[in-house]
C-alpha cells in the first residue's frame, strides 16, 4: 500500500499536533516495509516554510528545526 503525505502531515512528524500519533504509526509501518509513504518535492518546501514559522514563533526550538 502507498500513502501520500501532504505538507501538513510532514510537519506533524516533527511537531506534536492532533494526528501526530497516527502519523508516527504510519512511519513505523513504513520502516517495517508494511507500506510506502510518498510526497511531492513541492510539499517539502511548504513543510519547511511552516516549520520556519513555528521556530520564529517559539513553538519549536532551533534543534527541533534542524532535526526536521
Amino acid at each position: 500500500m502507498q500513502i501520500y503525505l501532504d505538507s501538513s502531515t510532514l510537519v506533524k512528524r516533527y511537531v506534536s499536533e492532533k494526528g501526530s500519533e497516527l502519523l508516527d504509526t504510519l512511519y513505523g509501518k513504513a520502516d517495517s516495509g508494511e507500506l510506502v509513504l510518498a510526497t511531492s518535492i513541492w510539499n517539502l518546501g511548504e513543510a519547511l516554510g511552516a516549520l520556519d514559522i513555528y521556530k520564529n514563533r517559539g513553538w519549536i526550538d532551533e534543534k527541533q528545526f534542524q532535526t526536521a
